[in-house]
This record gives structure tokens, sequence and C-alpha cells, in this order.
């Protein structure tokens, strides 16, 4: 399959200060070199994207069984970019298992410290996978996109980025603190909403949203052929789960991940003995 390749020519300058208003800029941007950034820098920037993982008393992820030919099981550890649909599993496994399920919660990370355990090696002889799954409100409007660009897919392949293109094709960047910065949303109502409230400029009325892959992007930094653009790409996490976050208690913050909340406004969380 085929999702809309990434331009980076012709990109038309959008200032939306907090990422959801301000007025069109147009100012010059720090010399960038090429090159592809590293692994360390990609988690970097996805740090202040959070996750949600369910985890026991004991704050060990809860894993599921995923029996496999020969009697082995496959264990799936789950991060979810919806807290919504991390609780809903919560409450199949009250049901299904209300011993682990009453010690159950669900706990935010971020998708950076994800990506890593993810991306990392395992040791020989552990059948365990790691997967962050998109929400499903998120995958909707990602295949009507796509669709409506002409794509034919019956799925969408990967967790779903949103992003803005001017009527001239180039790709919206956003000025902050006068330095230039290329943002892909993981809510399009998010991207939606921040082009509404810069309704008032030509270029924001007449914007069309796209859609790609975390994986494409994440791919085009690395790069070994990058562009010095690339580091300008900033991720904006979707107001929905950093609003929920805010509301948890310290109890429910922290112990798996201390990165990025500093980023998403949330006070560092007490370490559990």
């Amino acid at each position: 399959m085929r999702l809309r390749q990434l331009g980076w020519a012709a990109i038309v300058g959008l200032c939306l200060g907090g990422m959801a208003e301000g007025v069109f800029a147009q100012t010059p941007a720090p010399a960038l070199q090429d090159g592809p950034m590293s692994r360390k820098e990609v988690s970097e920037r996805l740090n202040i994207v959070p996750v949600f993982t369910i985890v026991g008393k004991d704050g060990a992820p809860v894993l599921a069984n995923i029996p496999q030919e020969g009697g082995k099981q496959l264990q799936v550890a789950s991060f979810w970019l919806d807290q919504n649909q991390a609780l809903a599993v919560v409450e199949q496994i009250k049901k299904s298992n209300p011993t682990i399920g009453q010690q159950a919660q669900v706990v935010p990370m971020s998708l950076g410290y994800a990506y890593q355990i993810a991306e990392g090696e395992k040791p020989p002889g552990v059948d365990i996978i790691f997967q962050v799954l998109p929400g499903e409100a998120e995958v909707k409007k990602a295949l009507e996109i796509a669709k409506a660009s002409g794509e034919t897919l019956t799925e969408f392949p990967g967790i779903p980025l949103f992003y803005g293109v001017s009527p001239q094709g180039g790709l919206l960047t956003v000025e902050r603190e006068g330095i230039e910065i290329i943002p892909f949303f993981f809510d399009a109502k998010d991207l939606q909403t921040a082009l509404t409230r810069m309704g008032g400029s030509e270029v924001a009325s007449k914007a069309k949203i796209e859609v790609t892959t975390l994986a494409q992007v994440v791919g085009q930094m690395l790069d070994g052929k990058a562009k010095a653009e690339v580091r300008k790409i900033a991720f904006v996490p979707a107001r929905s789960a950093l609003e929920y976050i805010q509301k948890l208690p310290p109890s429910q913050l922290g112990a798996v991940d201390p990165i990025g909340r500093e980023a998403a406004g949330i006070p560092p969380a007490t370490p559990r003995p």
C-alpha cells in the first residue's frame, strides 16, 4: 500500500501559540544540518506523548498470553494511546480473572520509553512482544482521510499521525519561541481545532488535513539520507490524554516511567519503595 509521502519543500509558516492559536508569521529558522537523527533523539521527541499500560500490584506490566503451536505461549505487553481502551481492558480482566483484575490499574508512561523497549533486544528464549495500539476513533478518521485521497484500504497500517498541508502543497509549520517546527498530531480533532481557531487566516482556512503513520515519520527521521528539515518534526499528544493524566493521583503516575511528565505539565511522582 502507499500513503502520501512527506515532501519537505515549500513549507508554509503557521504560528499556533501553544499548538492551538496564534498568528501566521514568516520567520527565519536556525540553520540545521542534513543527516539522520539518532534513536535516542527520536525517543526524546516521543517522550512528550503519553501511552497507557496495565500493571499489577507490584508495578509489573500485566501480560496477555496467546497460545502458539506446540503448546508455547506468546506474551504480549500492550501500550494504548487511548486511555479509555486501556480502562476497558481492565474491566474485562476483572471479569475474566478477578484476582488479577482487582489489583490491575492503568498507568501512563512516555511513548519514547515504550518505543525504546519495543525496539530493544530481547533476551534469548523470551517470547514477549510489545505493541502500541492507536485509538479506534483516530484509526477510523485516518481511514476516511486516506480513502478520500484515493487509497483503497480495508484497515489502517499503523499508528496514524495527522498533519496540515497548505493550498500550495507545503507542510504547515508552527513557530514556537522563534523556532520553526513541523507538528504531527496524534488526534485529528486537535489539529482541526487549531486550524479552526486560525480561521481568519487564508492559509489555515484552506489547509487540508492529511495522514501518515508514526513508522513512516520515525523512519524518515532515522534515514541515513535525511534532510535537515526532519529535525523540525514535533509530536503533539492528544489533549484528552494529557487532561486525563493531570487528574490522576500521584500513585498512578509513575513508578513505571517518569520520562516526559515535565513536558506534559505533570509533577514528579513519589517513587515507590
